[in-house]
């Protein structure tokens, strides 16, 4: 087989083999990444029955997505060959690692606890090993512990005389007998149907070979092995090793042969040595020689457990992948009451150059993922609350953020727009296979698009999520069930975006903020759809987030309702009582389970630089401490029109390029935004906000009252033909992105194209360059009188601007927000008039995520471009106290 390929997979080396048949390592050519590959026996695939089954039971194994099993990604079939592909797993297996004395107490820890996991993980799903043993069991070259061939025993029809594997026909009746038989239960000895305590006896076996060294049931030949298992009793582990009598009870009872007096889930196990653990690391179990000395196998494990690895090289990091395994409980919450709050302590746990994202706590508050523009794009990471370095969780080209830890500590789901478009992921805590659960319907970089999950978007059974998605023109709630894939719509507003989502602690309501022509409000909905209850409209913006209070009394979220700020407010959900909790500005948050709260103090400035095309440094064109974007280079070169919030609120302003004197060319409490010279350049159009939505008004140039232009709702990015006949903009009025046309005097506005999402003029009013809505990647160009079209660019992109000569196309690469940058096409015209690429985009601008830019405009000869440069600052701090009588059980 070595040098075949089967499908895309290139045979590299045999790897294993066993009663499923040989194991191959292979090249994904498709992923430019290694496999696994288990070819299942001809004789098992000549026979129709036997194939339906193998693939029946390998779908059930696929489903399990645990970081201590094996994760199988697909069954395949080639020119008759039937296969599977996995994870491929380098490192040993415990039958390589056990010594001949048994291992450590520390270290049976180690395999035992996160073992114990997985076995009960898969008997959630209904899945049972049936062959549970220390050669399926390898400890990776990072250090964590891998299951292998779960469920995979019930296929085998073969036997194994070396590994003394007995097996025959259809494992699933009485009658018949499989497994390996040194790890055999009673049961399955005798050919019994078996349930998953047969799997509890096998961990016991594991267990007692781990600690002493010594398989408990031995004989010369498989049949007396057998009828060890079934008639005698093994040693006694403490005669074997001085050990505490509590692991020996616990072994033992796993190795009852009555199922009924075995434990009966595999938790339970898992629960017995995890709090034996406690005791022996507490001094409550007296340590005994020989069995405390330093491990030797680097294995993932819950709680606080250290495990000496080099693959993370500190030990904090080692326990931030280590603790993720960890189930946790909260119950008995007592009503909390914050009346009279002290103020909370506040600490910060991030403190890295880039933008430092929302956070969300780990179940336990052990630990906290994130994401952080570190290698320029925003990826995933987790760290411990009590400091060390972080670690890299999910890593891609594009934004990977907003991570929520699910209640179960089975899942972290994200956002990420890989793809080219927003969509809902989920990631394994410990890392492994990244699953996609939805489309959201969002273009990738609005601003939109990253409040589609909340804090708390988990239920809080774990067993669904709860998200925003985009749909004809306006953003409403939905469900995903996580078993069952169902997707569920919980509010769809007409003219208004809901978002930021969170269940409440008793699962009954969600809360969310709607957003409708520029106002913002919170409000409930039933989790089962139904009745949507508004708690409270606000007089100014409602920023990032909100989240419920531990206890579920109220809802908390940051406002800048004063002028010295942003801060956290709490509001009673029965009374609607507001209360303020920090006099700090944040914003992005995570309540945990015992009333910290994680937040960010998200900061940006941004500035203006100028910087010719063909080479030399950028120069800086305003010093400003706050926002300064939008630019717009007058078609005589010498000014340039911006906007700026300096003043509170977004205005006009002209900037003079030999004098640097500015200009404040509007002055109202409404919004004004995104100007665009008239030819000539006397008059400049923009957006304005000021009568209450979004229309386009006029200004002169020079100064004076600005005028309405157009009375036409949701108009948009209004660019001016460079001919001067037309004025462009876009608007969602009919229901989708269209480029509208009006006379300068604002007269006779029509809709002339659909779906676009971004243009610019090329030299005149009958030709646009466009973002087509349908196709977010192209950069088309259509002459508007014959509706000729043609593809200019195929690439990931966000706004756009045209040189008036026609001579050059800027646009900002769009596969992460914080690592947007600024590229040039040279363009020329073609022979049907519309433009066509003369060479390859130039990258102007490189951030590497410790700033990035947005588009502003080209000089009239297309050789210098002004462009926005924004250098953004968040951190992440905990807040201690602020809900000070609230007790949880931990």
């Amino acid at each position: 087989m070595i040098g075949k390929t089967l499908a895309h997979y290139e045979i590299v080396e045999r790897i294993g083999a066993g009663g499923m048949g040989d194991v191959y390592r292979a090249r994904d050519s498709k992923l430019g990444r290694d496999v696994a590959l288990k070819i299942l026996p001809p004789a098992a695939a000549a026979d129709p029955e036997r194939r339906q089954r193998f693939e029946r039971e390998a779908k059930a194994v696929a489903s399990l997505q645990h970081p201590h099993i094996v994760t199988i990604h697909s069954i395949d079939e080639d020119e008759g060959t039937h296969f599977l592909t996995m994870e491929i797993v380098r490192g040993k297996t415990l039958s390589d690692v056990i010594p001949a004395d048994g291992v450590p107490l520390d270290q049976l820890f180690e395999i035992g606890i996160p073992l114990a996991d997985a076995v009960h993980a898969a008997h959630e799903r209904g899945v049972i090993h049936r062959d549970l043993k220390p050669g399926n069991v390898m400890v990776d070259e990072a250090g964590q512990l891998k299951v292998l061939d779960f469920g995979l025993a019930k296929l085998v029809t073969v036997v194994d005389a070396d590994a003394q594997t007995i097996a025959a026909g259809d494992p699933t009746q009485e009658g018949r007998v499989l497994g390996t038989v040194a790890y055999m239960s009673p049961e399955q000895a005798e050919g019994k149907e078996l349930d998953r305590r047969s799997d509890i006896f096998s961990l016991g076996v594991l267990l007692y070979e781990a600690v002493t060294g010594k398989r408990p049931f031995t004989g010369d030949t498989p049949i007396s092995t057998m009828s060890a298992i079934l008639r005698e009793t093994p040693p006694s582990v403490t005669s074997l090793k001085s050990v505490p009598r509590h692991l020996a009870r616990i072994i033992h009872r796993c190795l009852e042969k009555n199922p009924e007096k075995r434990f009966q889930t595999a938790r339970d196990v898992g629960n017995e040595l995890e709090g034996l653990q406690r005791e022996v690391e507490s001094g409550d179990v007296e340590s005994v020689s020989g069995i405390s000395g330093s491990a030797t196998v680097p294995t993932a494990r819950p709680g606080s457990r250290r495990l000496k690895t080099a693959w993370f090289g500190l030990a904090v990091a080692v326990a931030v992948a280590a603790a993720i395994t960890t189930y946790m409980t909260v119950s008995n919450r007592t009503p909390a009451s914050y009346e009279d709050v002290t103020p909370p302590r506040i600490r910060p746990l991030t403190g890295s150059v880039g933008v430092t994202g929302q956070g969300d706590w780990s179940p336990d508050g052990s630990f906290f993922a994130y994401s952080h523009s570190t290698n320029g794009p925003l990826d995933i990471f987790i760290r411990a609350t009590a400091g060390g370095d972080p670690v890299l969780l999910v890593e891609s080209p594009w934004d990977d953020m907003r991570p929520v830890w699910s209640p179960d500590n089975r899942w972290i789901a994200f956002l990420s727009n890989r793809e080219g478009q927003m969509g809902l992921y989920l990631t394994p805590p410990l890392g492994g296979a990244i699953r996609h659960l939805s489309d959201l319907g969002f273009d990738p970089l609005t601003t939109l698009a990253s409040r589609a999950l909340g804090p708390s978007a988990w239920s809080p059974d774990g067993g669904q999520l709860v998200f925003s998605r985009m749909r004809d023109g306006s953003c409403g709630l939905w469900t995903i069930d996580l078993a069952t894939g169902e997707e569920t719509s919980l509010t769809s507003p007409a003219d208004a975006d809901d978002a930021h989502a969170s269940w409440s602690p008793d699962g009954r309501w969600i809360a969310f903020r709607r957003a409708a022509g520029g106002k913002h409000s919170l409000w409930m909905v039933d989790a089962g759809g139904g009745e949507e209850r508004k708690l409270r409209a606000l007089t100014s913006n409602l920023l990032e987030g909100h989240d419920w209070s531990p206890d579920g009394s109220s809802i908390v979220f940051p406002w800048s309702r004063e002028p010295d700020g942003t801060h956290l407010w709490s509001i009673d959900v029965d009374s609607g009582k507001l209360k303020r909790l920090t006099s700090w500005t944040m914003v992005f948050f995570s309540i945990g389970r015992d009333g910290r709260i994680l937040a960010n103090d998200f900061r940006d400035q941004s500035d203006l630089y100028i910087q010719r095309i063909g080479g030399g440094d950028p120069r800086r064109l305003t010093f400003h401490t706050e926002s300064n974007s939008a630019a717009r280079v007058a078609p005589q070169g010498d000014r340039i029109a911006y906007h700026s919030n300096r003043t509170g609120n977004n205005e006009i302003w002209i900037l003079d390029q030999q004098s640097g004197k500015e200009l404040q060319a509007t002055n109202h409490e409404g919004s004004d935004t995104d100007p665009c010279w008239s030819p000539d350049g006397k008059t400049i159009a923009f957006v304005s906000t000021r009568s209450g939505s979004t229309r386009l008004w006029t200004v002169d140039a020079g100064g004076g009252a600005a005028r309405p232009l157009l009375d036409h709702d949701d108009a948009r990015a209004p660019r001016w033909s460079p001919d001067g006949r037309v004025i462009g903009f876009l608007s969602r009025s009919s229901g989708v992105n269209s480029l509208w046309l009006i006379d300068p005097e604002g007269t006779r506005p029509r809709s002339v194209m659909d779906n676009v999402e971004d243009f610019a003029w090329y030299k005149d009013s009958g030709h646009v360059i466009y973002t087509s809505a349908r196709e977010q990647t192209h950069i088309r160009a259509v002459d508007l009188e014959t509706g000729h079209d043609t593809l200019l660019l195929d690439e990931p992109h966000v706004e756009l601007a045209a040189a008036a000569d026609g001579s050059a196309l800027t646009y900002c690469s769009a596969r992460s927000h914080f690592n947007m940058n600024l590229r040039v096409l040279r363009l020329e015209q073609g022979e049907d008039g519309l433009p066509q690429a003369a060479g390859d985009p130039i990258v102007l601008t490189a951030g590497k995520g410790q700033w990035h830019v947005h588009n502003g405009g080209l000089t009239p000869d297309g050789e210098r471009v002004v462009y926005t440069r924004l250098t953004a600052t968040a951190n992440i701090y905990v807040i201690e106290g602020a809900f000070p009588d609230f007790k949880t059980a931990r």
